[in-house]
């Protein structure tokens, strides 16, 4: 599964939708898949410095498949990948599917509200 994450990274076309002084987000608008008010997306953050993730590897990317319940305003994470490079690139050190992941509340002004109004076509 994750080698389909890795193939599909080179062949992406991420769109910048923020940055702040430690990431900068994209979405891939080719990943949108709706299924009635839910909606599922890849979005990626390229970090400027070295992470660490909780099983200790570094990593500068990480890619993370987003569902969005465009009625309730909510989403939650279904699996993310994390690379050793930037933009998706380099080793894949980690790669998780999560399955029945709870809900979450959208913060307003978050990078997450921003999703979900591209997701849910609320520009």
């Amino acid at each position: 599964m994750g080698l389909v994450v890795l193939s599909n990274s080179a062949m992406a076309l991420w769109i910048n939708i923020d940055s702040n002084d430690d990431f900068i987000t994209y979405a891939d608008l080719d990943t949108i898949r709706k299924n009635g008010h839910q909606v599922k997306m890849w979005d990626m953050k390229d970090y400027k410095k070295v992470q660490i993730s909780s099983n200790n590897n570094m990593y500068f990317s990480s890619m993370n498949q987003k569902e969005y319940n465009c009625k309730e305003e909510e989403y939650r994470i279904l699996a993310f990948s994390l690379y050793s490079g930037n933009m998706g690139k380099g080793e894949n050190v980690n790669y998780e599917t999560i399955p029945d992941r709870k809900w979450s509340a959208i913060p307003s002004e978050s990078i997450v509200a921003r999703l979900l109004k591209i997701v849910c076509g609320k520009l």
